[in-house]
């Protein structure tokens, strides 16, 4: 009997590969906003960014309003909201 046939296999890279978002910036800006309570104009010093997370890509929304500061995850792919912390 032969032995099976090797399978040709690609070798693995390391680097990260930017996943498509099925969420954009904005649609997690307002998830976050939403989830809060307040409207996009209340917040200040907004910051968003995609970021990889455990092998999910999430958005890293972070903003202030009422002295309060606020920050969020937001899944790329579902637009649902992940983690939420707000600090006084």
């Amino acid at each position: 009997p032969q032995p099976p046939a090797a399978s040709a296999q690609k070798p693995v890279s390391n680097t990260p590969v930017q996943q498509p978002a099925a969420t954009d910036e904005e649609a997690a800006k307002n998830a976050a906003f939403a989830h809060a309570g307040i409207s996009a104009t209340d917040a200040g010093s907004i910051q968003c960014e995609l970021d990889e997370d455990d092998g999910h890509w999430v958005y890293e929304v972070e903003f202030r309003t009422g002295g309060v500061e606020y920050d969020y995850e937001i899944d790329a792919s579902t637009g649902t909201v992940v983690k939420a912390e707000q600090d006084r």
